[in-house]
């Protein structure tokens, strides 16, 4: 499912590259390797050029992404993650929600391991944000503060 969205910049770098227009050459004209050796300025302008449209497109792409977000996956609905524990560096067990059964897995870089299937299902409270947690803590300390 991720391969569509990191797909996404190749295709739209395909169709500007197939909308640039090429140009046969003639059988007497000189190449442009002859008309171009690597210390002149032309040369220099040229390449300096294409690595110029090579940022500006790699900065393009990236605003787009930023700007209308991920492609929708689909199967929100369906699937939910109703708890998470992190067990190591980049390990972490997962209770998963799917038609209304859950399931405990592990996840691991490439790996997703099913390990349990959950008879009972578990209902998570939605955990407070620690940021709002500290806010309230905070807006209660300045209210007993007293006026000096």
């Amino acid at each position: 499912m991720k391969a569509a969205i990191y797909s996404a910049p190749l295709i739209i770098v395909c169709v500007l590259l197939l909308g640039m227009p090429v140009h046969a050459q003639e059988a007497g004209a000189p190449t442009i390797a002859a008309a171009t050796t690597p210390g002149s300025v032309e040369y220099l302008l040229k390449v300096t050029f294409g690595l110029a449209v090579v940022v500006v497109l790699i900065f393009m792409i990236a605003w787009a992404f930023k700007r209308f977000g991920q492609l929708p996956l689909g199967g929100g609905e369906q699937f939910k993650v109703v708890a998470s524990l992190v067990v190591g560096q980049r390990e972490r067990l997962m209770v998963v929600e799917i038609g209304g059964e859950q399931v405990l897995i592990g996840v691991a870089p490439g790996q997703l391991v099913k390990l349990h299937d959950i008879k009972n299902p578990i209902d998570v409270l939605p955990r407070a944000n620690a940021g709002s947690v500290f806010a309230d803590k905070f807006k209660q300390a300045l209210k007993n503060r007293e006026p000096s």
